[in-house]
């Protein structure tokens, strides 16, 4: 066998074949015994045609065609062999000659490469979380809320009502041109989308929305916006307009103004419990007895949730950093295939929700497919690209899980069930499952390991965190790591 390796763009490889004669003389004389089986020639039986018959009734081509049915994956692996490409999925052959002896040329997708260059050495400041007391109490506010008896109010809202609404919102300055929304809701990642607004960018579409009318404008839907619902009765209806602050963390949110028209729903009366002992003692079932010890309790949560999301917002800044100096490359199939996995998601999620296959939304909104597929493929790039850095980040830092492993965060999972966990524990237990666990628990390492190597932290790779006798059920994990460490860096940023 004679191999020619030609590297092409788009992370793809050529590879010609040159099969050795006498390999494809058996093959075909092979194929002839198949199709001297498989079809009628006059004066034989089935099977017991003569080679030099069928070859005459085929042809040399047709009866190599057939040949290659049977020997050309091995030449193909063998080829693979050879020239050492790691193949991202199979290759195709776009070629076939057989002027001189066969020839077969193969168009092969590589694996994606990707170089992280010195990761070890990035830094980047962090800031840590401080839980204020006004945060501590505006949490007691909300526990009382949360603990509130509501009661139909019989009378036109006022300030500290619960207020069901249906709200429509739409950004004041975008009527007339369609937005990236409309794609949020095809993805059920935001409001319902039950009207289209002129097409104009929806901020907020609900038809039970429930509200608490405060005075506090940064616990307001926006600033002054309870103030529009008071004097509000059940069925009546209102519009006006506010204004996003310009202090906006979203920058390109901040300062712009929205309509408004809402219909009260239902209005109802709230009677908090006082700020007291037995606050502390309902919100808590009797563990915390002091309302100054709920304040303590709710300190940590506060602590913990605001770590986990500045930790969040951290991992996405570390990611950006590797992205800058990373060198990627991969085949454009996989480009496609990951495309076409995010409208897979699309689709199935309009089925679910509101009944429609992703062809006919396309009908509504007055798109091709092809439209379709540009326009997430921005996106697409961006979460292949982060999904591959994770993959190697792992890969690198030799982040693995072994079966104890898995098994010790099924049991931990199976405690919440209580009582109950044996009716699971069976379904938790099933080679998918656990697959699926092993890949979220690399994924959480991955994540932490690079929030701590950003902080300058350094730390080792960890035994404990690596599986030393790889098994079936855990190898390759490293490079599965990526969706799930793609999800979390692209709901962190969203």
């Amino acid at each position: 066998m004679e191999l020619q390796v030609e590297h092409l763009a788009d992370h793809t490889a050529q590879l010609k074949v040159k099969v050795d004669p006498e390999r494809v003389e058996q093959a075909m004389r092979g194929a002839a015994r198949k199709v001297s089986k498989e079809l009628r020639i006059p004066g034989f039986r089935p099977g017991k045609a003569p080679y030099h018959v069928v070859l005459n009734l085929v042809g040399r081509e047709g009866l190599i065609r057939e040949a290659i049915e049977d020997i050309g994956d091995d030449i193909y692996g063998k080829a693979l062999d050879e020239s050492g490409i790691q193949p991202y999925a199979a290759g195709e052959i776009t070629d076939l000659n057989v002027e001189d002896g066969l020839t077969l040329t193969f168009i092969v997708p590589k694996r994606p490469e990707v170089k992280l260059g010195d990761y070890r050495a990035l830094r980047l400041d962090y800031n840590e979380p401080e839980v204020t007391e006004e945060a501590v109490e505006n949490a007691v506010d909300r526990t009382r809320e949360t603990l509130a008896v509501a009661e139909t109010a019989g009378r036109p809202a006022q300030m500290g009502d619960k207020v069901m609404l249906k709200i429509q919102g739409v950004f004041a300055d975008s009527k007339g041109h369609v937005h990236d929304h409309d794609h949020e809701h095809a993805e059920g990642e935001e409001h319902d989308h039950d009207h289209d607004h002129d097409h104009a960018e929806v901020f907020i579409d609900e038809t039970n929305y429930e509200v608490i009318l405060r005075e506090d404008p940064k616990r307001d839907l926006l600033p002054e916006f309870s103030a529009q619902l008071v004097g509000l009765a059940e069925e009546e209806v209102k519009s006006f307009s506010l204004s996003i602050p310009e202090d906006e963390e979203n920058k390109e949110l901040a300062g712009r103004p929205v309509n408004f028209e809402i219909t009260i729903n239902k209005v109802e009366s709230m009677t908090l419990p006082g700020k007291d002992d037995f606050l502390a003692e309902l919100a808590t079932n009797g563990e915390v007895k002091t309302l100054d010890g709920l304040r303590d309790k709710l300190r940590v949560d506060l602590r913990e949730a605001m770590v986990s999301m500045a930790d969040e917002e951290y991992f996405v800044k570390a990611v950006d950093k590797l992205l800058e100096t990373a060198e990627i490359t991969y085949p454009n199939l996989m480009l496609e295939d990951y495309i076409d996995d995010m409208l897979n998601d699309v689709d199935q999620n309009l089925r679910q929700r509101v009944g429609v296959p992703l062809t006919d939304y396309l009908k509504l909104i007055n798109k091709s497919e092809h439209e379709f597929r540009q326009e997430y493929s921005e996106r697409a790039v961006d979460r292949l690209r982060r999904s591959l850095i994770m993959s190697e980040l792992a890969n690198q830092e030799g982040l693995t899980v072994d079966d104890a492993a898995v098994d010790a965060e099924i049991e931990k999972r199976l405690e919440q069930f209580g009582a109950q966990s044996e009716m699971f524990r069976q379904y938790l237990y099933q080679d998918e499952n656990r697959r699926n666990l092993a890949i979220d628990l690399v994924s959480q390492r991955t994540i932490r390991r690079l929030i701590d190597i950003a902080k300058g932290l350094n730390p080792a790779n960890d035994p404990d965190e690596t599986d030393a006798g790889q098994n079936e059920s855990t190898t390759g994990l490293a490079e599965e790591t990526a969706e799930v460490a793609e999800s979390a860096a692209s709901e962190a940023t969203e």
